[in-house]
C-alpha cells in the first residue's frame, strides 16, 4: 500500500484579486486550510488599478461642475486652480487603506498570504519566488518564504494582462492602469477605443480641463442600451 500524500494546505489560490480573495475566505470559513499567492498588490484590478480609483476620480471630476452650480444657489465662489497632485494623493491613500483592509480580512479568516510569483511544478505543487522584498502583512521575504507549497487543490485566479497592439509607435502609448500613475494632468490626450473604460477616462480628463479626443472605430459602448448610447 503506497504512502499517503501530505499537503501543506487544502486550497492554494493564485491571485489576490476579487475572485481569489472571495474564494480563499469562503473556503477558510468552511474549514479548509488556505494559502493565497500574489506577486503584486492585494486587491487586484478593481481595488488597485480599476473600479475604485476610477470612481474616486469620477467623483472629483463631478465636484468641479457642482462647485460651479453652487454659486448660483448662494454659495461663495471657490478660488484656486484644480490640484491634480492632491487628488492623486487622496486617491492613492484610499486605495492603500483598502489594500491593508484586505490583508487584515485574510488574516482574520486564517488565510496565509504569500507575496511571491508562483510557478507550477506539478498538479499539486507550486514553486514560489519572492517579489518586491515582501509586503507588510505577507510572507514574502526570501528568509521566510517556502521554496514550494503543496496543495490538495489549486485555484488559478490571476486575471489577465493588457496586450499592446503591434503597431508603429504603440510603445509610446499608455495602458489603462498607467492612467493612475500620471504625475500631472495632461494638457491634451487621445484615447483609443469606445468601451466603458475609454469613455469614463475621457469624461474624467475632459471635466478636469484636459483637451480630450476619443477615437472610436464604429460606435460608443456597443453592448449598451442604444438610446443611452445615442444620447452620450
Amino acid at each position: 500500500m503506497g504512502k499517503q500524500k501530505t499537503y501543506d494546505v487544502d486550497l492554494l489560490v493564485l491571485g489576490a484579486g476579487s475572485g481569489g480573495l472571495a474564494a480563499a475566505k469562503r473556503a477558510a470559513a468552511l474549514g479548509a486550510q488556505v494559502a493565497i499567492v500574489e506577486a503584486d498588490r492585494v486587491g487586484g484590478t478593481c481595488v488597485i488599478r480599476g473600479c475604485v480609483p476610477k470612481k474616486l476620480m469620477v467623483l472629483a471630476a463631478g465636484l468641479g461642475k457642482q462647485r460651479e452650480l453652487a454659486v448660483d444657489f448662494g454659495w461663495p465662489a471657490a478660488t484656486g486652480a484644480f490640484n491634480w497632485s492632491k487628488l492623486c494623493q487622496v486617491r492613492n491613500q484610499i486605495v492603500a487603506n483598502l489594500e491593508v483592509a484586505h490583508q487584515r480580512h485574510l488574516r482574520d479568516a486564517g488565510v496565509r498570504l504569500l507575496c511571491a510569483q508562483g510557478h507550477f511544478v506539478d498538479p499539486h505543487t507550486v514553486a514560489l519566488r519572492p517579489v518586491h522584498g515582501g509586503r507588510p502583512g505577507t510572507q514574502g521575504a526570501a528568509a521566510d518564504l517556502p521554496a514550494q507549497i503543496h496543495a490538495r487543490h489549486i485555484l488559478i485566479a490571476t486575471g489577465s494582462t493588457p496586450v499592446m497592439p503591434t503597431l508603429p509607435g504603440a510603445e509610446l502609448a499608455l495602458q489603462s492602469q498607467h492612467f493612475f500613475a500620471l504625475s500631472q494632468l495632461p494638457r491634451r490626450a487621445i484615447l483609443v477605443g469606445g468601451g466603458y473604460v475609454a469613455v469614463e477616462f475621457a469624461g474624467i480628463l475632459a471635466a478636469l480641463g484636459c483637451q480630450t479626443t476619443l477615437v472610436v472605430r464604429r460606435t460608443l459602448l456597443r453592448p449598451f442600451d442604444a438610446d443611452l448610447v445615442d444620447s452620450l
